[in-house]
C-alpha cells in the first residue's frame, strides 16, 4: 500500500523554554556574523600583547643604552684624563704612590726631553729595561704630534690585539695608560668609576678586521665573537659605541654589556608585561563575547515579543469574524426580543472571551522568569469552538462536524484556541467541502485533527509548510508560520497529511 504524502514538523515532548523566536531575516547581526566578528576581534587582537611587548621592551632597551652610554663616556673620560705626576728621584715616594693608587691603568712615563722612561711596578715606577726604547720613541712622536692625546699605531705594538695603549701628556712627561681586558688592574679601574651596582658592564672588544691577525673577528650579522668578550660577562643584552671607541684606537671597539642582575630584572619585567598584556587580552575577548552575547539575547527578547504580539494579532482573526456575523445578525430587524437577547448575551460571550485571549496574549510578554498558567482542557471546550465556528463556516456553505472523545488534559494559558483558530482558518480558506474536527486519545498522547475534503497540497510542496517564512502579501502563510513556532515552543507534535483527496492538520499535545 502507498503511503501517504506527509510532514512532520515538530514532534511532542516536554515543554522546556516559554518562546523560540522566530527567524530574523535580513538581520545583518546573526548569530554567526557576531561569531565571526568575534574571532575576528580575538585574532587580531592576538597580534597586540607581542607589539605592547615589544614596545615596552624596546623603551626599557632604549633607556638601558642611554644610562649605559653616560656611564661609558664616564670611563672613557676617565681613561683620557692624565694623572698629574708629582716631582720624584726614586719611584717610591709617598706622593707618588699616593697618585698611582688613584689610577689603576697607568704603565709608563717618559720624558722625551730628557730620555728618561720609568715603568710601573705595583705601587712604584722603576727605571724602564728593555721597553725603553719603544716607549721614548713613543713619547717622542706622540710630542712631535703636538696633540694632547696619542694613539700608537697598530703595526708598532705587538701586543695590539691583546690591550689598548694611550699616550697622555702630563707636563714633562708623556702618561701611557694599557687596558688589558680582565686584568685586575682594569677590574680596579671599572669599579673605582661605574661603581659596584651598575647595571652594566663596561667591555673592550675587537671588532671588524684585525690588522694584525688578518682575519674578522665577526660572527653572522656582524656581532662581535662572544671568544673576544669579557669572560666575567654573558653577551645577551649589549649594545656597541663606535663613539666611545676612538679613544682606544684599532682594532677596538667599546661594548657595553648588562650585568647579570640586569638581565635576570629584564627577564623578570618582560614576563611581566607579558603576563599583563595577556590578560588585557583575554578580558578583552570575554567583554568582546560577553557584549556580543547580551546582544543577542536583547535581540531575541525583542523579537520574541514582536513574534508574540503577531500571534497575539494574528489569533484575534478569526473571533473578531464571529463577533461581526453575530452583529450582522443582531441588526436584523425581523428578530423577536428573545432571540436578540440571546445574541446579545452570545456576542457578550465572545467579547469576554475576546478579552481572555488578549490578557493570555500581553501574558506572553511578561518577564521569562514567570511560570505559565495551566488551562484545564475537555471535551466542552471542543464543543464551545465548534459552535463559535459554525456560523462562519456556514456563511461559505460549508459544514462543520465535530468527534471528540472524553477527554481532559492542561495547557499554558489560552494558547490552544488561537491555534485551532488558525487550523480552522486555513481549512476554510483553502479547503473545500465538509470540515472535520476530531479529538481523541492515542496513549499518552490527545491528538485533534483537522481535515477538509480540498484538493490538498502536492507531494513536492507539502515540506514547505514545515517551517517556511511567511511569502509576501498580507497575510500569506503567517499564520501557519505562527503555528510552527509556537507548537514547537509549548512541545506539541504538528503534522500535516495530504490524501490527494483532502487534507489534514494533526496536533500531538502530550497528557
Amino acid at each position: 500500500m502507498e503511503s501517504m504524502p506527509s510532514v512532520q514538523v515538530c514532534r511532542p515532548r516536554s515543554r522546556r523554554l516559554r518562546w523560540r523566536p522566530l527567524r530574523g531575516y535580513g538581520k545583518l547581526l546573526s548569530p554567526p556574523v557576531l561569531l565571526g566578528i568575534w574571532a575576528l576581534a580575538a585574532v587580531l587582537s592576538a597580534f597586540l600583547p607581542g607589539m605592547y611587548t615589544s614596545h615596552r621592551m624596546g623603551v626599557a632597551a632604549q633607556a638601558w643604552e642611554g644610562l649605559a652610554h653616560e656611564g661609558g663616556k664616564a670611563v672613557v673620560k676617565a681613561w683620557t684624563q692624565a694623572l698629574p705626576i708629582p716631582a720624584f728621584t726614586r719611584g717610591d715616594e709617598a706622593e707618588l704612590r699616593q697618585a698611582l693608587e688613584e689610577d689603576s691603568l697607568l704603565h709608563a712615563v717618559a720624558d722625551p726631553a730628557k730620555g728618561e722612561v720609568w715603568i710601573r711596578e705595583g705601587s712604584r715606577l722603576r727605571p724602564a729595561g728593555e721597553e725603553s726604547a719603544r716607549l721614548l720613541r713613543w713619547a717622542r712622536e706622540a710630542q712631535a704630534s703636538g696633540a694632547p692625546t696619542w694613539l700608537p699605531p697598530v703595526q708598532d705594538n705587538p701586543r695590539a690585539t691583546d690591550e689598548a695603549v694611550l699616550g697622555l701628556a702630563a707636563g714633562r712627561w708623556w702618561e701611557f695608560k694599557v687596558w688589558r681586558p680582565s686584568a685586575p688592574a682594569t677590574e680596579r679601574f671599572l669599579k673605582s668609576v661605574t661603581g659596584d651596582r651598575a647595571p652594566f658592564r663596561f667591555a673592550l672588544t675587537r671588532y671588524g678586521r684585525d690588522p694584525i691577525m688578518g682575519r674578522k673577528n665577526t660572527e653572522a650579522g656582524g656581532l662581535p665573537r662572544r671568544s673576544w668578550l669579557l669572560p666575567v660577562t654573558k653577551p645577551t643584552f649589549y649594545a656597541l659605541f663606535p663613539d666611545l671607541s676612538l679613544a682606544f684606537g684599532d682594532p677596538w671597539v667599546v661594548g657595553i654589556l648588562a650585568t647579570p642582575a640586569q638581565d635576570a630584572l629584564m627577564a623578570h619585567e618582560l614576563r611581566t608585561w607579558t603576563r599583563t598584556a595577556w590578560t588585557v587580552h583575554a578580558a578583552f575577548v570575554l567583554l568582546l563575547g560577553l557584549g556580543c552575547l547580551l546582544h543577542l539575547y536583547v535581540s531575541r527578547r525583542d523579537r520574541l515579543r514582536a513574534d508574540q504580539l503577531a500571534f497575539l494579532a494574528h489569533s484575534l482573526k478569526t473571533p473578531l469574524t464571529v463577533l461581526k456575523l453575530r452583529c450582522d445578525t443582531v441588526r436584523n430587524a425581523g428578530l423577536s426580543k428573545e432571540v436578540q437577547d440571546s445574541l446579545l448575551a452570545r456576542i457578550g460571550d465572545e467579547v469576554d472571551k475576546l478579552v481572555k485571549i488578549i490578557e493570555a496574549g500581553l501574558e506572553g510578554v511578561r518577564p521569562e522568569g514567570r511560570e505559565p498558567v495551566l488551562q484545564t482542557v475537555d471535551a466542552a471546550f471542543f464543543q464551545r469552538l465548534a459552535e463559535q465556528m459554525e456560523p462562519i463556516f456556514a456563511g461559505e456553505g460549508r459544514p462543520l462536524s465535530l468527534d471528540v472523545e472524553d477527554v481532559a488534559f492542561q495547557v499554558s494559558g489560552d494558547a490552544l484556541q488561537p491555534a485551532l483558530n488558525t487550523l480552522l482558518e486555513n481549512a476554510l480558506l483553502h479547503g473545500a467541502g465538509a470540515t472535520r474536527l476530531r479529538v481523541q486519545r492515542r496513549r499518552n498522547l490527545v491528538e485533534i485533527q483537522v481535515h477538509d475534503e480540498g484538493p490538498g497540497i502536492p507531494a513536492h510542496k507539502l515540506g514547505a509548510l514545515a517551517g517556511a517564512a511567511p511569502n509576501a502579501g498580507a497575510g500569506q502563510g503567517v499564520g501557519i508560520f505562527l503555528l510552527n513556532q509556537m507548537a514547537a515552543h509549548e512541545g506539541w507534535g504538528l503534522r500535516f497529511d495530504s490524501m490527494g483527496e483532502g487534507f489534514s492538520a494533526v496536533l500531538e499535545i502530550p497528557a
